[in-house]
């Protein structure tokens, strides 16, 4: 990775980071402050490329049964 010397920009992995947004409206979610677009960690970005290594995306649903 560089150690703690290089810079974060020049790492050869870091995290990849995805917008969340509606699925029904397309708009993206703004932080509980309303300030900035939340992103959700996605997976790794390698040599340019993403690789997603969180596939799953889990939903409490507090209906009764």
């Amino acid at each position: 990775m560089g150690g703690v010397w290089r810079k974060r920009a020049g790492r050869p992995i870091q995290p990849f980071y995805q917008l969340v947004f509606d699925d029904e409206t397309g708009e993206c979610h703004l932080n509980q402050y309303r300030d900035s677009f939340m992103t959700r960690l996605k997976g790794i970005l390698a040599d340019g490329r993403e690789i997603i290594t969180r596939i799953w995306e889990w939903k409490i649903d507090c209906r009764s049964a």
